[in-house]
């Protein structure tokens, strides 16, 4: 359909004959933009040279997503696979700014799940020729912010999507012990300062939880948890 053209090149700019490496490299981007002023330097790069920094992780994602999805396309593949291969995309990530003064795996995991999701959302419209998205988004992470945070990890939870999982790590400094707690506005890490502890923690915790609850909401994945959650939170706060 032409509307679907239409929404594909005025949200991402992607042409109907864009390959599949030019895809992931405009899904990054748009990744990207979401979380960009979260984004430090510790006053070690200058604004005009901030781009070259954006420029290699949008490569190495182009380069190293379709290995990921590769790794579990067929059914033989674990959970445990992905998050080995996810995590060395995150630490790829990480390497590309340790000349600027380095930054966080809460940066890294935020990058490379909204590309994935990013992903999810244009292969449903134009399929991705040579990425079995489809195939291997069951392994895909829940990307951390605020809305999913609250969603999954509110004590008194109203949400219909809720999951009340004691797994909200409070604020502490980088590299410390951490606690998980209730979500609480103002008292949680923010995703940017989170490490990889914390965050595989609390991927474990979403998927234990949404197998319980698969046989009476019937979540198909994790994503289709992080979907329905983010509507239904950012929605109930725009009210």
């Amino acid at each position: 359909m032409v509307e679907n053209k239409y929404l594909l090149y005025c949200h991402y700019g992607i042409s109907e004959d864009d390959t599949s490496s030019k895809i992931i490299v405009k899904a990054a981007r748009k990744s990207y933009m979401d979380f960009c002023r979260r984004i430090t330097f510790q006053n070690r790069v200058p604004m005009e040279n901030r781009d070259i920094f954006e420029d290699r992780v949008k490569t190495l994602l182009s380069d190293m997503i379709p290995s990921l999805l590769e790794s579990v396309r067929y059914e033989n593949q674990s959970q445990e696979l992905f998050d080995g291969k996810h995590n060395e995309i995150c630490e790829a990530i990480l390497d590309v700014y340790d000349s600027a003064g380095g930054q966080t795996y809460g940066i890294a995991q935020r990058w490379l799940n909204l590309t994935l999701m990013n992903l999810v959302l244009i292969d449903s419209i134009q399929r991705i020729n040579n990425l079995p998205i489809a195939k291997t988004r069951k392994f895909f992470h829940v990307p951390v912010d605020n809305y999913l945070l609250e969603a999954a990890t509110t004590k008194q939870n109203t949400y219909r999507h809720g999951l009340s999982l004691k797994y909200s790590p409070l604020k502490h400094d980088i590299g410390r012990d951490y606690q998980m707690d209730w979500y609480r506005a103002g008292a949680v890490q923010p995703f940017e300062k989170w490490e990889y502890p914390e965050y595989i923690e609390f991927q474990n915790a979403i998927r234990d939880k949404l197998r319980e609850f698969n046989y009476t909401l019937n979540y198909s994945d994790s994503l289709d948890w992080a979907f329905k959650a983010f509507l239904e939170v950012s929605q109930a706060r725009n009210r």
